[in-house]
């Protein structure tokens, strides 16, 4: 009986840990689509956030699992919507303008302004490591430009991919606290459907309409790698801690960056690897700090 209940719990472990290294990677590929695609970043993101939801309201329908919340929270998660809906249309614009790892490694200076706007709302205080990690940032992003001759457009996707990091950083400060009163899978749906309805009415100025082709691609990354990434990575959060899964997510960029290079053939020189390396290394001190801060 012993060995048995020892067997299944390594099973459950290699499951959450095979599901969070499945998340990473799906969330890494969303950027491709950036290349796959050649629509404008709005249709992207309002396709991936609509068949996100659609998604998460099925299976939730057939686990008999419920998404209803107060009017009160509903309104603040359509205001946060509209910050998800500013993110990923500045993530997948930046990448469109220059490259997936352009994109993946501004994203990845996250932390930092997580960093920052807690020193500035006095919930942390500012720490020598904080401003090592602000050096590193801009350290790895010089290198990472170094790498190729700076244009007018590499400077503008530097601006936006920044902004697409802090807007994530933003919504990361609201989700810690939408998530104490109620699940995150509900926050992930309200933000999804809410994201992809801030941005309707801005398709009318392209009045494009996507292909077959292109229809598929955009549910392809809403379903599978938006809702399914998502849900594995819920799931690994039941068996695996929240510390462990934080450090994996800075896999994120690895991941992107290599799939790049393989399935894009975009150019990686050592002068990007430093770069990502020093970022990726900031954001792995950055996000040990904040869990063991929150840990004391």
């Amino acid at each position: 009986m012993v060995k048995r209940k020892l067997t299944a719990s390594i099973t459950s472990t290699q499951t959450a840990y095979f599901s969070l290294h499945g998340a990473v990677i799906l969330l890494a590929l969303c950027a491709l689509f950036a290349k796959w695609l050649t629509l404008p970043a709005l249709y992207i993101v309002v396709g991936r956030s609509l068949f996100a939801a659609l998604a998460i309201l099925l299976f939730c329908r057939f686990n008999s699992l419920s998404l209803n919340l107060s009017k009160h929270l509903i309104i603040k998660l359509a205001l946060s919507g509209l910050i998800l809906a500013m993110h990923w249309w500045s993530f997948f614009y930046t990448i469109q303008i220059s490259s997936v790892t352009i994109g993946l490694l501004t994203f990845a200076c996250f932390p930092l302004f997580v960093a920052v706007m807690s020193i500035a709302l006095k919930l942390q205080k500012l720490t020598v490591s904080i401003l090592v990690q602000a050096l590193l940032c801009i350290l790895g992003i010089y290198l990472v430009e170094a790498a190729q001759p700076i244009a007018q457009s590499d400077i503008t996707a530097l601006a936006i991919g920044l902004f697409s990091a802090l807007s994530f950083a933003i919504l990361t400060m609201f989700n810690q606290k939408f998530v104490q009163h109620c699940s995150p899978i509900a926050v992930t749906f309200w933000q999804n459907l809410f994201a992809g309805l801030w941005l309707c009415p801005a398709l009318f100025i392209y009045q494009i309409w996507p292909s077959a082709n292109e229809t598929l691609l955009i549910a392809l990354l809403g379903i599978v790698f938006t809702a399914l990434a998502h849900s594995l990575l819920l799931s690994s959060l039941k068996v695996i801690n929240a510390f462990l899964v934080s450090l994996t997510l800075t896999l994120e960029p690895l991941y992107g960056i290599t799939a790049a290079w393989l399935l894009l053939d975009e150019r990686l020189t050592l002068s990007i690897f430093a770069g990502a390396g020093l970022i990726i290394l900031m954001n792995y001190w950055a996000t040990r700090e904040q869990i063991n801060e929150s840990a004391n």
